[in-house]
């Protein structure tokens, strides 16, 4: 962020591989965080996927850094189940 511009709302945030937005919002909203999924943003909503928006306009600074945590938790967490298992290597 360059310290000319101020102002704005939101962040634009990409999820990491294997993470769908849409699951990680309906996660979150179980642990009383907020983010809009990216598909209704997009022509084609599944480019979306990849993609969410976080507003921190309306809520108290101290409470982003939490907030934040349990989203990096809620990402970790859908991830792992995203992630298969290693592969045994074939000895042939």
């Amino acid at each position: 962020a360059s310290p000319e511009i101020t102002g704005g709302s939101s962040f634009w945030l990409a999820t990491p591989e294997g993470v769908d937005s849409r699951a990680l919002s309906i996660l979150l909203k179980t642990r009383d965080v907020l983010i809009e999924p990216g598909h209704p943003f997009f022509a084609d909503p599944a480019r979306g996927a990849g993609f969410f928006r976080l507003v921190y306009s309306s809520i108290s600074a101290e409470r982003i850094p939490e907030g934040l945590h349990r989203i990096a938790a809620a990402m970790a967490e859908i991830g792992a189940r995203a992630t298969p298992p290693p592969r045994e290597s074939n000895p042939a």
